[in-house]
């Protein structure tokens, strides 16, 4: 998993007819990496599923590669 921070630059209106202000925020998102071939390979799983969506056969055979892997029990 891969968190990434980005500051974002936005403006608030003032209150009883004060000049907007502008304030700066940090928004976090939390995004899913699959690795493959020894790491040397990567894509987040949302793009993944988007190829997979959109006929990427590439896409399509990483995902169903790792949902057999799911799937299969190794205990």
């Amino acid at each position: 998993m891969v968190k990434t921070e980005v500051e974002v630059e936005m403006e608030i209106e003032g209150h009883d007819g004060d000049s907007p202000q502008m304030v700066i925020t940090t928004e976090e998102e939390e995004e899913v990496i699959l690795c493959w071939q020894n790491g040397e390979r990567s894509k987040p799983i949302r793009d993944l599923a988007s190829g997979y969506q959109e006929g990427n056969a590439e896409d399509k055979a990483i995902l169903d590669y790792y949902r057999y892997l799911l799937g299969t029990n190794y205990l």
